[in-house]
């Protein structure tokens, strides 16, 4: 799949493209996009080195690298060649973006490299990795053709940054796991249509990232235009907002919005301004809020009981509770933190009930209370 050439030539070039001789400007690339440098450790010092793609005519693709010191400064920058992927035939083209990872746990960064345009024609991988001397040593055909960004997160726990590619050209987000050898498969992570933003929270506190992305132009649906969808690391997918016509878009972002220790995800409506919390369970899946739960408490002796109605809900913190049926045999009244105190009276029977409601934002959602007597 991928050639090199000699060692003396490889020598020759390395010093045109030091001096500058017969060189084209080099296509800079930022960490994980178009258009800057990349930032990285690719030599395993510690310390943080700048890459810099380029282009040495007539066939070959450059690696310029400035390495960093102690001090937060670069070193003079050295260069490596490699052929370009196509050579001199027709659309070929050197590598343009990029991103850090390190694929064979040995403490020096790889470099993961695509084409925005799309790879040459001739080539049969869209993803390349560039090892330790900035040489091909792996592809991976079934990826984003033409990604505009790539990343690393860790999607499935095990401790190893894998690599993500998003493009606009109609694939959106897939994801590739690291397998720790210097290559990578692609991971279950992924959602075809063009995002208009995404986020990688760990939803389900298993260590691994998660996919939350408002999207437009879904892939090959025909039922679903736009919306707002959650996908798991395992690939479990939950769409929050959907629009099938593909009227509505909306912004997405990942909340705290009832004080607990998961992820929640807010969106708001570029049509309307309309803004929705969906809770977290716990486990990754969503509850639109507010969604009030039935609740079972027990009275002993007959003594006034405080009940927490809002543990088992779907609310943010915003949430009000009032008391819409009440008791027969008693009082309910809302505390100030949120609490339903019941007080029975003399005469109550074996068993009571009562009616909340929480409201927010106009939305307003019901549950009952009941009450078992003991002693």
């Amino acid at each position: 799949m991928f050639r090199r050439r000699t060692a003396a030539l490889t020598v020759l070039i390395l010093l045109a493209v030091v001096t500058g001789a017969g060189v084209l400007p080099p296509v800079p690339s930022w960490a994980a996009g178009r258009g800057e440098q990349i930032l990285g450790d690719v030599n395993g010092d510690g310390f943080t080195d700048r890459i810099t793609l380029g282009v040495v005519e007539p066939d070959l693709c450059a690696v310029i690298v400035e390495y960093g010191t102690a001090s937060g400064t670069f070193r003079p920058p050295v260069a490596s060649v490699y052929l370009r992927p196509g050579g001199t035939g027709p659309g070929a083209r050197c590598p343009d973006l990029g991103v850090t990872v390190d694929l064979d746990s040995d403490q020096r960064q790889e470099l993961v490299v695509a084409w925005y345009p799309g790879p040459p024609p001739i080539t049969d991988v869209n993803l390349m990795v560039l090892d330790d001397d900035f040489q091909p040593s792996f592809g991976l055909t079934e990826a984003v053709y033409a990604p505009y960004f790539l990343g690393t997160a860790d999607f499935n726990g095990d401790g190893r940054l894998d690599v993500y590619s998003v493009t606009d050209q109609g694939q959106g987000i897939e994801t590739y796991l690291n397998l720790g050898n210097g290559t990578l498969t692609r991971g279950p992570v992924a959602w075809c249509a063009g995002p208009l933003s995404f986020h990688l929270p760990d939803l389900d506190r298993d260590n691994a990232s998660d996919l939350v992305s408002a999207y437009t132009q879904r892939c090959l649906s025909t039922t679903v235009a736009t919306g707002v969808v959650v996908v798991l690391d395992d690939g479990t997918q939950q769409e929050l907002q959907t629009d099938p016509l593909g009227l509505d878009t909306w912004t997405a972002s990942v909340v705290n919005a009832n004080g607990d220790r998961f992820h929640d995800i807010r969106t708001v409506s570029r049509l309307t301004s309309e803004v929705d919390y969906f809770i977290n369970t716990g486990t990754g899946q969503f509850v639109e809020s507010p969604r009030a739960t039935p609740d079972t408490a027990t009275v002993v002796d007959a003594k006034a009981v405080s009940i927490a109605v809002l543990a088992n809900d779907y609310v943010t913190s915003q949430a009000t509770v009032t008391i819409t049926t009440p008791p027969r045999y008693g009082t309910a009244q809302v505390t100030s933190n949120r609490q339903i105190v019941y007080r029975p009276r003399a005469d109550h029977g074996t068993t009571d009930r009562f009616t909340y409601q929480v409201t927010e934002g106009g939305r307003r959602s019901a549950a009952t209370v009941h009450l078992r007597f003991t002693g």
